[in-house]
């Protein structure tokens, strides 16, 4: 009955949505902030989670995986088909489980089937000590894999910031890999790794504490991180792989020199798999807190002149979304707690700001995650207003 009553409230709230979307026409206003309206198809019985990552299937399911906090450490999933959102699974549940704000766990459909996941397991040692592990489900998260750990190191150091790329044919990792502080050195290092195959060193030196955000272009996989030079400037990067190995392309020169970690990656999106078109979105401090946003029309070889995104100040947390052949989304957090928007195309034309929901600029509030698909923008996030933080989801027509 609970499944009839969500599909019946859900179906009507899309059947308004996509009304929305037929029958109004583009936003003229160039004033900001403007609004979106939202509406809220949060799933029941997500008490005490955080950390949402979403994507969709080739057939169209949008699958969301997140961390349940209580009683028990879970990742969980569940998918959108049919305007019904799935009861819950958990892909692994462990009181060793790592749940970090900014280092989550992620799903990846490499066809309706065949999913591919990681998560987070600490290890004895230092506070944070984990590793990376993978699973994967051939039959759409009916059943999983038992856990592999990713990476060969073994050492009670950091592994983590992980990201999925691949196709049916061939699908593979990036990660930070802390194994050199074992040695004592302390410096972070980019790897990667196909599926079935050794893994390889990207980058020598990188930002420790950084989302890694992956994609996959006609020219195979690409990766946008921070890097670190030894003079500290933490600047954005994409390695690309070439037949002569990894290649790297510094997106932007911002010159952001910071001694610490500012836990703050970025994201990337490509048009589609048979493109090389990419879009890179990033948070900068240098020289004011700034979102910053750079194209590349040929697999991140080189980058068009970055555009400065944010009309008041920000905290960055960035995602970007492709929304048809020349435009992309982009959402970032306000520091006046508002999670907001801006459409922005290749031509460097800037849509509004929109305000999309309020939200909290805490650690617990995370990264809220945008996906695009089938004309509506979905929007999930880590409500930390109530007493038992819970994951939501809401959608919006396009503006």
């Amino acid at each position: 009955m609970r499944q009839s009553r969500s599909r019946f409230w859900y179906g009507c709230a899309l059947m308004t949505l996509l009304c929305l979307i037929g029958c109004t026409g583009e936003t003229g206003s160039s004033t900001a902030p403007a609004s979106l309206s939202l509406v809220d198809i949060s799933p029941d019985g997500m008490a005490e989670t955080a950390e949402p990552w979403l994507t969709v299937a080739p057939d169209g399911a949008v699958l969301m995986s997140y961390q349940r906090h209580e009683p028990v450490p879970a990742v969980e999933i569940r998918t959108l088909r049919n305007q019904l959102w799935s009861d819950s699974s958990s892909i692994v549940q462990s009181p060793d489980l790592m749940l970090n704000w900014a280092d989550y766990p992620a799903v990846h459909a490499l066809t309706d089937q065949h999913w591919i996941a990681h998560w987070l397991h600490k290890v004895p040692g230092d506070v944070y000590a984990y590793h990376v592990y993978t699973s994967s489900t051939r039959n759409a998260g009916a059943s999983w894999q038992p856990g592999q750990r990713l990476h060969a190191d073994d050492s009670a150091t950091e592994h983590g910031f992980v990201s999925l790329h691949g196709d049916p044919d061939e699908h593979g990792y990036f990660w930070l890999d802390g194994q050199r502080y074992a040695q004592n050195d302390p410096v972070m290092q980019l790897h990667h790794r196909v599926a079935g195959q050794n893994e390889t060193v990207v980058d020598t030196r990188v930002c420790d504490c950084c989302q890694t955000a992956a994609a996959q272009t006609s020219s195979g996989p690409v990766v946008a991180y921070r890097d670190r030079s030894s003079e500290e400037i933490r600047d954005i990067s994409l390695a690309r792989l070439t037949p002569e190995g990894w290649s790297t392309t510094t997106v932007a020169h911002d010159g952001w020199k910071i001694s610490g970690c500012p836990v703050n990656g970025p994201a990337i999106a490509a048009r589609d798999t048979a493109s090389d078109e990419l879009a890179v979105a990033w948070f900068t401090g240098s020289p004011e807190p700034t979102v910053r946003l750079a194209f590349s029309q040929n697999g991140g070889q080189t980058f068009a002149p970055a555009l400065n995104l944010n009309s008041s100040a920000t905290v960055g947390r960035v995602d970007v979304a492709w929304i048809d052949h020349a435009r992309v989304a982009v959402t970032w957090l306000s520091d006046n707690n508002m999670l907001v928007m801006r459409i922005v195309d290749a031509e460097g034309n800037l849509s509004p700001v929109y305000e999309v929901l309020p939200t909290s600029t805490t650690r617990g509030a995370g990264f809220p995650r945008l996906l695009y698909h089938n004309s509506i923008l979905y929007f999930a996030w880590t409500d930390t207003s109530a007493t038992d933080k819970q994951v939501r989801v809401a959608v919006a027509k396009l503006p």
